[in-house]
Formats: structure tokens, C-alpha cells, sequence
């Protein structure tokens, strides 16, 4: 049986293989680029790390790109509601939790 790693332990694998940087505040420290990104005004590519479900679910109802971006990338979409106004972010509108999502007719 396969082992899985933990947050932490699969972070570190990630940064032991030099594919991302360390964990960093973008308010406190700012976006980690170089000069000629910034230059460029180039695209930085960063990922948002969630502290759980709840922190994910509130981020993604406020930021749309972190959903788009993820169906685009995986073509895996997620649910996500506000928890004031049962917002749907897969077809735009307010309906039950319980209710079919619109963009599931077909």
C-alpha cells in the first residue's frame, strides 16, 4: 500500500524538487518575482493555500478566477456557496444547496 504524505511533507517534496518557493504572505511580503517579470509585467503564476474547507469555500466565492481557472486547467468543477446567498459559481444564479445546478440539465 502507497503511503500518502501529509500537507507539510508534500509541500516540502514540492520545494525539494525546486517547482515552487516557499509559502509567502502577498500582503506582508509581497508576490515573489524577479525584475524582469515585473519589467515585463509578465504573468505570475501563485497558489493559494486554504487553512480548510471553510477558508476555501469563502475565497472562491469572492474570487471567481479560482474556480474558472481550475476547470479550465482540470475540467474539474466545484460547487461553491456564499454562505449569506446560496450563490451558485457554476451557472450564475441563486438556487437551493439541495437543487440541481442549472448547468447540470442536459
Amino acid at each position: 500500500m502507497e503511503e500518502r504524505l501529509d500537507f507539510e511533507e508534500w509541500l516540502k517534496y514540492g520545494y525539494d524538487q525546486r517547482w515552487i518557493g516557499p509559502p509567502v504572505c502577498s500582503n506582508c511580503d509581497g508576490v515573489p518575482v524577479y525584475e524582469d517579470e515585473v519589467e515585463a509585467d509578465a504573468c505570475v503564476h501563485i497558489l493559494r493555500l486554504y487553512r480548510d474547507e471553510m477558508d476555501k469555500m469563502m475565497v472562491e466565492n469572492d474570487h471567481p478566477p479560482s474556480v474558472w481557472r481550475a476547470t479550465n486547467r482540470w475540467g474539474k468543477e466545484d460547487i461553491t456557496y456564499s454562505l449569506i446567498n446560496p450563490y451558485c459559481i457554476r451557472c450564475g444564479t441563486t438556487h437551493a444547496i439541495d437543487a440541481k445546478c442549472g448547468r447540470d440539465a442536459g
